[in-house]
């Protein structure tokens, strides 16, 4: 269910660390998909998800190339997802200067991450991550994550055993929640939260986009003004679906 941006600073900061959100201006996120399509030369997104599953790694390394130019990604989803962002950091925010556009072969033997949380890799404990899927995601194999209490334990096991990263993290999520998403709606999360891809079988890859945020009133730690950019939120437009 949905969280209502209202609900949000709650359900993040003292609940489950994640919540399931969708934008008011749904009409915004199609424009970034839209402009997603031009930029990688494809007329569909189920067209881009067919060609990617038998493309090559260096047809690959293409198309990521051809998204180095997409600067306006993650404005774009920004702005789409305005009312929540402001709910926890304020209309003034750090924004992540390039979006991840992450795109994801099934089967077994393909890339996919490690549990992780972002506080691994430099990232502010003020910092947000949102990640949605630009397609419907009705089976299993979206992205995993357990809750912010499950996570803060097993931190306390990595650090009791001296370990980062382990095999004990990877084993503590096999029991692991993997929410069916539309498209248009997307799982935000705390930094501690730990998360990763799960494998999949399809017949069309899975491509899905994530962005970070922070409020320009908090300090950046190790991720500053080379990743983050200072952005201003717009006043959202109302959404006519």
């Amino acid at each position: 269910m949905p969280v209502h941006p209202e609900q949000l600073p709650d359900e993040l900061l003292f609940g489950a660390g994640y919540a399931v959100i969708r934008p008011r201006c749904h009409k915004k996120l199609e424009r970034f998909r839209d402009q997603l399509l031009i930029e990688t030369k494809a007329k569909s997104i189920d067209q881009l998800r067919y060609r990617l599953v038998s493309t090559s790694n260096a047809e690959l390394n293409e198309i990521m190339l051809q998204l180095l130019s997409f600067t306006e990604a993650s404005g774009m989803l920004a702005e789409a997802f305005s009312e929540h962002i402001c709910a926890l950091c304020g209309n003034e925010i750090f924004l992540q200067r390039r979006a991840n556009v992450i795109m994801n072969l099934p089967g077994a033997n393909q890339r996919h991450q490690w549990p992780h949380y972002e506080l691994m890799s430099g990232i502010s404990p003020s910092t947000y991550a949102i990640w949605l899927p630009l397609h419907d995601l009705l089976d299993d194999g979206g992205m995993f994550y357990i809750t912010d209490k499950e996570s803060f334990g097993v931190m306390q096991k990595e650090h009791d055993r001296g370990t980062v990263n382990s095999p004990y993290m990877f084993n503590s999520v096999l029991n692991q929640q993997v929410p069916k998403l539309e498209f248009g709606e997307a799982l935000i999360f705390n930094p501690f939260v730990i998360h990763g891809n799960v494998e999949f079988n399809s017949v069309l890859a899975r491509v899905a986009v994530s962005f970070r945020f922070q409020s320009r009133s908090d300090p950046l730690y190790q991720k500053n003004s080379d990743f983050f950019k200072t952005w201003v939120l717009e006043s959202c437009e109302s959404d006519s679906r």
